[in-house]
């Protein structure tokens, strides 16, 4: 489970599939969810990283920019930068980092922005309220995180059956790596 609503009887529960079938996120309705734990209550996403010190901690209340639904709250650091949130929005409610702007007041938070310092004026107790407005952007080529296109190289090995030059393809942002097969 990724997100619910729980005032929404037709699309309650958002859902993420691992079976690599499409699609790959769907909201559903609460008859279409068996609740395994009757008082199970959704986890707060930790964001990536370290653990989030207490002194700096900042609850960050994701909400839909055209609807205004809540789609997740988020434990951050309030030393993160724009894009660890992003990253953290994208684990938690699966829009990918790209398609993302957030909106604090009426600004964009830009990539490189510190949340305390961006947000200062719009914390409340510890909580500031940000809007998620997704866009469909270019993404890269790289099939695990989609973020860069692949770059080309190759590499001299050697082992007991020989040496040769091997050619692939490799993700500079997740290392994900491609060897190229040679055509005939």
């Amino acid at each position: 489970m990724v997100a619910w609503d729980p005032d929404d009887q037709t699309l309650t529960f958002k859902m993420r599939f691992s079976d690599g079938q499409k699609p790959e996120v769907e909201w559903l309705s609460r008859a279409c969810v068996e609740d395994m734990e009757s008082d199970a209550v959704l986890p707060l996403f930790r964001g990536p990283g370290p653990e989030v010190d207490a002194a700096r901690a900042l609850n960050v209340n994701i909400t839909s920019a055209l609807t205004g639904t809540r789609l997740c709250e988020l434990h951050a650091d309030g030393t993160w930068r724009v894009f660890q949130l992003k990253d953290a929005i994208e684990a938690s409610v699966g829009v990918h980092v790209l398609d993302q702007r957030l909106i604090a007041g009426v600004c964009e938070l830009q990539e490189t922005e510190i949340l305390c310092e961006k947000l200062a004026s719009e914390i409340h107790m510890g909580s500031v309220s940000v809007s998620l407005m997704q866009m469909e952007s270019a993404k890269g080529d790289c099939p695990s995180c989609r973020r860069v296109d692949m770059e080309h190289g190759e590499d001299f090995v050697s082992d007991k059956r020989g040496v040769w030059w091997e050619k692939y393809r490799m993700c500079p942002y997740c290392n994900h790596r491609q060897r190229l097969v040679p055509s005939l």
